[in-house]
């Protein structure tokens, strides 16, 4: 056979070889993903309610991510292991050129496989090249041949036997076109029979089903790793940052067992759910049998044979099925312990610190100031009246649709009693009685006094409350002055209100305007005033001592509770206008207007806040690359040999910051769970500074970008 035609038999079944190899290769990988997709699709109700998976996370595809992580995985135990053989088997790389630049770029762009990638380069860089050379010289030889036969005999030239010699020498030339393509075809014959060969043994359709066979084991164990990597980086920063916390509180001796005192059961049930969370990490590690590491892969394999029934797409054997929902159960359970430790008892716990902190705080700011001054007086107005009206209705009072402001009448001014602690006095709005009112019925007036009644005989009822009060144990000296005081006042008030019933017999305008002028006014503010001024002098006689000295906080708001009501109970013995408000539906009094809220003293401490790191965030952790091997999808350029691990999100300390000052940024909320929740109210605009002015920064927890961070 010439030399010619021999070449380019030969090339052809080398094309042809080389074709069908890369057409069962790229086969293989198209399989491998599909079944993964279809597993994954197929179970993503079961993924939803074990690891709370999106979509997102089906469809995210950087670096880290969770379907890169599963891809790596399937290419480590299945695609590799058979580039490896191949190469090994093979034995063939590209023959590269002196000056020839782009080749490892160019490898890399072909394919995963190094070995079928080299063949691809040599075929299209010098196979084709060098064949068409030759084609095209050969044709133009023969070309010129048969030009010169022609014109030859149309000259008269003609051989005895054979041809011509200008024709012999021309054909004598064919055969050293075609030596370079031999020499490149004998250096290229030999490797493409291996890849054919091995293609053949280990490539084959029967062999890439066993293969295929086992992506679900590989792509379940690969999820159940990832998101368990997850629980081990999160656990791990919750340890950390626990026992810094934990450090912390319990250099405050107070702050820790008033702690224990509120949120003890927090607190322990975080340590606990850590614990639990420790013993189902060790717990996976049992469950853990399958498709996480080369020999479990050659056990699946050997395990399936030609016999094995096929599975539908997406499927999966019942028993890998069973151990699956072991091991997924183990990381939905880690998952969930972990997020409920986090994204509640702890911030629940901080909160109550910082809040216990703010008491004691506020507490040291006004140390020498008696309890009786740091009362608020409108405050205590306030509490008084409650007890006062307490099961009136606005629609009940006889002249509520005519209130209606008269005359310049003297208002509330508590400002020569109020301490350095109380707000401005609440704006008073004068308003008519029954008994001020030419138009005024006689069921009216009845209703009225039957409301004034009902109102001095509750102003007993606080008197003889406050009374028990001062009586508890243990007796402070100067209780008996005070509660002989209340008792003198009340019995006034009682006698006046005997003298109400009157009234009742004859409901007219004079006999009420006659009971509040000879009764009310004269005995009530001629005698009552004066007790009024000494119960407050007695009362900030008492040698009380100050909140902090109280062992809880509960017998601190109880105390607290009736000194305000005492209070009251002493202002409205002591002014005129209160006690005008008291009996308002009859002769007329006052209605008080909303005030702004008063700022306790907890966030008038706008600058003192615990000095605690802030709880790590959930999800902000890179999960690391199984096994050092990459998934690197064909044509995207990278260094073969490096096999890099994926890039994961920054976590330094300075991202750190930059995510807390977001956070002030938008108004000091947290975020949980990738949702921005905003604080609890004992924290908002609440600022402290550190416990110890020098002591250092605890670590903060690490976060990814955007992630957020809370501020404790």
């Amino acid at each position: 056979m010439p030399i010619y035609d021999d070449c380019n038999l030969r090339f052809t079944e080398i094309e042809r070889s080389f074709l069908h190899a890369k057409a069962q290769w790229r086969s293989l990988e198209q399989r491998l993903e599909e079944a993964e997709t279809a597993l994954l699709e197929s179970k993503k109700t079961s993924w939803e309610k074990w690891f709370c998976m999106t979509q997102e996370d089906l469809s995210l595809w950087t670096q880290g991510s969770l379907r890169t992580t599963v891809r790596a995985r399937l290419h480590r135990f299945l695609v590799y292991p058979l580039e490896e053989r191949m190469r090994q088997r093979v034995d063939f790389t590209y023959p590269e050129e002196p000056g020839e630049e782009g080749v490892e770029e160019e490898l890399q762009a072909r394919s995963s496989n190094i070995t079928l990638a080299a063949v691809s380069l040599v075929y299209d860089r010098r196979m084709k090249a060098i064949i068409d050379q030759a084609r095209k010289e050969d044709t133009d030889l023969v070309k010129k041949i048969k030009k010169t036969e022609r014109d030859e005999k149309k000259q008269g030239v003609v051989a005895l036997t054979g041809d011509t010699k200008k024709v012999s020498a021309l054909k004598r030339q064919r055969p050293a076109l075609w030596e370079a393509t031999e020499a490149a075809l004998d250096a290229i014959e030999s490797p493409m029979r291996k890849v054919q060969a091995f293609f053949q043994d280990e490539v084959a359709t029967e062999m890439i089903d066993r293969l295929i066979a086992t992506v679900p084991a590989i792509v379940c164990r690969g999820l159940c790793d990832w998101y368990f990597e997850r629980c081990l980086v999160d656990l791990e920063q919750l340890e950390q940052w626990w026992s810094a916390v934990l450090d912390k509180l319990r250099g405050q001796e107070a702050i820790w067992d008033s702690l224990h005192e509120k949120e003890g059961y927090l607190v322990r049930r975080i340590e606990r759910g850590m614990e639990e969370v420790r013993t189902r990490r060790g717990r996976y590690t049992m469950y853990a049998t399958f498709g996480g590491s080369e020999i479990q892969m050659m056990k699946l394999m050997a395990g399936s044979t030609d016999a094995t029934p096929a599975l539908e797409p997406g499927s999966m054997p019942a028993k890998l099925e069973e151990s699956v929902n072991l091991l997924a159960t183990v990381v939905s359970d880690m998952l969930q312990r972990i997020k409920a430790i986090r994204d509640s008892a702890l911030w629940r716990v901080i909160d109550t610190a910082q809040e216990l902190y703010m008491e004691k705080r506020s507490e040291e700011l006004v140390p020498h100031r008696p309890p009786w001054e740091a009362l608020n007086d409108d405050d205590a107005v306030k509490a008084m009246f409650e007890k006062l009206e307490d099961g009136e209705k606005k629609d009940e009072v006889p002249n509520q649709s005519q209130l209606s402001p008269v005359g310049a009448m003297p208002m509330l001014n508590l400002g020569t009693q109020v301490g350095p602690a109380s707000s401005a006095a609440a704006v008073e709005i004068p308003v008519r009685g029954a008994a001020e009112r030419e138009d005024a019925s006689e069921d009216e007036i009845m209703d009225a006094a039957v409301m004034v009644m009902c109102r001095l005989e509750r102003w007993g009822s606080v008197a003889q409350e406050l009374i028990e009060f001062f009586q508890r144990p243990p007796r402070r000296e100067g209780s008996e002055g005070v509660c002989s005081l209340i008792t003198e006042s009340v019995a006034i008030v009682a006698e006046v209100n005997e003298e109400l019933l009157g009234l009742l017999d004859d409901p007219t305008t004079e006999a009420a305007r006659e009971w509040l002028k000879d009764q009310y006014a004269k005995r009530v503010g001629g005698q009552c005033a004066g007790i009024g001024h000494r119960l407050g002098d007695a009362c900030a006689a008492l040698p009380l001592p100050p909140d902090a000295e109280l062992p809880t906080k509960d017998e601190r708001k109880e105390r607290h509770r009736w000194l305000v009501l005492a209070r009251g109970f002493q202002l409205l013995l002591a002014d005129d206008t209160l006690r005008s408000r008291a009996v308002a539906p009859l002769g007329g009094g006052v209605r008080t207007a909303p005030v702004s809220p008063v700022v306790p003293m907890l966030r008038q401490v706008s600058a003192d806040i615990m000095e605690l790191s802030n709880a790590p965030l959930a999800r902000d952790m890179a999960v690391p690359q199984d096994g050092g091997y990459s998934y690197r999808p064909p044509n995207r350029p990278s260094a073969r040999d490096e096999r890099p691990t994926p890039r994961t999100p920054s976590t330094s300390a300075t991202t750190s910051d930059d995510a807390v000052a977001e956070a002030a940024r938008l108004g000091r909320s947290k975020l949980m769970d990738g949702q921005l929740v905003a604080e609890r109210p004992i924290t908002q605009g609440a600022q402290l500074p550190p416990l110890s002015p020098g002591s250092s920064k605890l670590p903060r927890g690490k976060v990814s970008p955007g992630g957020g961070g809370g501020a404790v």
